[in-house]
């Protein structure tokens, strides 16, 4: 079921009828259907806003032709329960959702509408029976098939994207370490004896943060700690 429920969609705001001109008919290779489209996000406004655009988008769209549209007034989210993963995450955010009544006079614009506006569930309201010849068929499954491809390859682009940053950012903790164990032994062979305050001082790295690196090096036998003083080992 998710993080979170919707709740019941009841009350929602009823929108002007679009204008559908005269000459349209469904025909016999149109389809009418409802689709409702759902948003999760936060402040209130944005969530009804993003809604309204989206309604915008597709009236703006010349296959689709928008009979009527409800969009709900935003709710708090909540939790669902029967999710355990949901327990520790804040509530914060709005739930809303538009229900479209929605016509095209091209039954294979159904498939695009899906790709293109994600909605979470759809019901096709006429014609009660749909016929597909094996050539349409094979065409919306390609269709389909292309989009799938083409989705998974941009998820593996962004995986060995996040795999490089990964790497890069542990070869710069890495490299930064490393520059900071050369500054404290730097700084002891510049004096010897330096308590955790002087070295602080000298490397700019603050004695809390510090300190975690120093025990490091007092347990690899790089520096000793004698009497709150750090010095370096004679080898």
């Amino acid at each position: 079921m998710g993080l979170f429920g919707l709740g019941k969609k009841k009350k929602a705001k009823k929108e002007p009828k679009k204008e559908v001109k005269e000459e349209f008919e469904l025909g016999s290779e149109g389809v009418k259907f409802v689709a409702i489209i759902e948003l999760l996000g936060s402040p209130k406004k944005y969530v009804s806003d993003t809604l309204k655009s989206y309604v915008e988008a597709i009236k703006k769209n010349p296959d689709f032709y928008i009979l009527s549209s409800k969009i709900s007034t935003p709710k708090k989210a909540e939790k669902d329960e029967k999710d355990p993963q949901s327990k520790d995450i804040k509530t914060d955010l709005f739930a809303a959702f538009v229900e479209l009544e929605v016509a095209t006079k091209r039954k294979a614009k159904l498939f695009d509408f899906c790709f293109n506006y994600m909605p979470s569930s759809i019901e096709v309201v006429e014609p009660m029976n749909i016929t597909y010849s094996a050539n349409e068929m094979s065409k919306y499954l390609t269709d389909i098939q292309g989009t799938l491809h083409h989705v998974d390859f941009t998820l593996k682009q962004v995986n060995a994207a996040n795999q490089i940053l990964n790497q890069r950012n542990q070869n710069i903790s890495r490299n930064m370490i490393q520059m900071l164990q050369n500054n404290i032994i730097l700084s002891l062979k510049e004096k010897n004896n330096k308590s955790l305050d002087d070295l602080a001082k000298n490397t700019g790295v603050p004695p809390d943060q510090l300190k975690p690196f120093l025990d490091k090096m007092v347990a690899a036998g790089e520096i000793k700690l004698d009497k709150e003083k750090y010095s370096l080992v004679k080898k």
